[in-house]
């Protein structure tokens, strides 16, 4: 998966991705299930934050009929998003019969709703990196106020990063220090602070140094 720049979080207005989607499909997860992957969605910050693009993805493959119980189809795609992050939802250990047939039957179907999660979450941060491009080659007025908004960007980019190395693709973190050094001359152009400003933002000055050497940035 992609990174995002900029990186505004999606859907910080009610990021109960669970909750959201029972009331959108009127479909309630199988007993037993619900807890388990609230856990998984609360350790996984990448997924908190894009919490609108998540529920919309799962509301809308919902809204394809799989040939199975519902609930069983809307613990699958959570199965199938799942597999994304290494988490393994459904194990069978339930031992419901009727549910592991139908696991076993549309076995396709989550491979397939693993890969669209995957291509359309990278299309959605992608879209972004191209609006963030676009935004550097604006004016000079406008270039003073992005950089200084663009320093926060790669401190957002980090932080997932730090938190979940796996779902961040190589080209994107070489995307990312090709702009971080473009960024990084013009602050050093305009007199902008970027140190202090990565210090405000984290209050640590040990992060800013990792956050620059991840850039590969050199004073």
């Amino acid at each position: 998966m992609g990174l995002v720049f900029p990186f505004a979080a999606v859907g910080q207005g009610n990021n109960d991705i669970v909750g959201n989607v029972e009331k959108r499909t009127k479909v309630r997860l199988p007993e037993g299930y619900e807890n388990p992957i609230r856990n998984f969605i609360a350790n996984h910050n990448v997924i908190k934050d894009n919490a609108q693009f998540t529920e919309d993805f799962i509301v809308k493959e919902m809204g394809t009929k799989w040939g199975i119980d519902d609930d069983n189809q809307l613990l699958f795609v959570y199965c199938a998003i799942g597999y994304n992050y290494g988490e393994d939802l459904f194990t069978g250990e339930d031992r419901d019969k009727n549910r592991m047939s139908q696991f076993e039957s549309v076995l396709d179907k989550v491979e397939d709703c693993q890969n669209r999660y995957d291509k359309e979450f990278t299309f959605c941060l992608d879209k972004r990196i191209a609006e963030a491009e676009q935004s550097i080659a604006e004016s000079d007025r406008r270039i003073m106020h992005s950089d200084s908004i663009g320093i926060k960007h790669l401190l957002e980019f980090c932080d997932i990063y730090f938190r979940s190395p796996s779902v961040v693709r190589q080209e994107d973190i070489d995307f990312a220090r090709e702009t971080s050094k473009i960024i990084i001359a013009n602050c050093k152009k305009y007199g902008i602070d970027y140190r202090a400003i990565l210090l405000k933002e984290t209050g640590d000055r040990k992060k800013v140094d990792a956050i620059l050497k991840f850039y590969e940035i050199a004073d």
